[in-house]
C-alpha cells in the first residue's frame, strides 16, 4: 500500500531512485516530485528524460567526476549528484602552533 499525498501533506517532496526503465515508469505513474537516475550513461540519461514528464524534476548521480560532469550537460537534467565531493577527498593535514613569546 502506498503513501498518498493526504498522508503526508503537501510541503513533502518525494525523490525516487530509479536503476532501469521498470522502475523509473513506476516512478513517473506515481508522480513524484523528483527522480533520480542512478548510475546512467549520459546517452541513456538523456534518452531516459524524455519519458518523464515535465511536472516532474529529473536528477542523475553515480559515478559522477569533475572530469564526467560535462558530458551530462546536455541531457534535460535539473539536478547533479556529486558524491565523489566527499567520498574522494583526501583530509588535509594542518596544525596551529601557538608560541608564548
Amino acid at each position: 500500500m502506498g503513501v498518498s499525498g493526504r498522508q503526508i501533506g503537501p510541503t513533502k517532496i518525494i525523490e525516487v531512485e530509479v536503476e532501469n526503465v521498470a522502475e523509473l515508469q513506476a516512478a513517473v505513474a506515481s508522480r513524484v516530485d523528483i527522480i533520480m537516475f542512478d548510475t546512467q550513461t549520459p546517452a541513456m540519461v538523456k534518452q531516459w528524460r524524455t519519458l518523464v514528464p515535465p511536472t516532474i524534476k529529473v536528477e542523475v548521480s553515480g559515478g559522477m567526476t569533475p572530469a564526467t560532469l560535462a558530458s551530462y550537460a546536455h541531457t534535460g537534467v535539473d539536478y547533479t549528484s556529486l558524491g565523489y565531493l566527499t567520498h574522494s577527498v583526501t583530509a588535509l593535514d594542518l596544525a596551529f602552533d601557538l608560541l608564548d613569546k
